[in-house]
């Protein structure tokens, strides 16, 4: 791999891996915060009703 004959791709190169890295990195934080705050919408809809007499 000879960097230096890539000239201008090798910075479109980076800017598109460090998107691809960033998506990749918060994607898997927003599925778990939108899993976790469905899982708890779900608990507080069977929880509840059961706490009231």
């Amino acid at each position: 791999m000879d960097l230096s004959s890539c000239g201008r791709s090798v910075e479109t190169g980076r800017v598109l891996d460090v998107y691809m890295r960033i998506s990749c990195t918060l994607l898997p934080y927003i599925l778990l915060l939108y899993s976790t705050f469905h899982l708890l919408i779900h608990f507080t809809m069977i929880a509840v009703p059961r706490q009231v007499p």
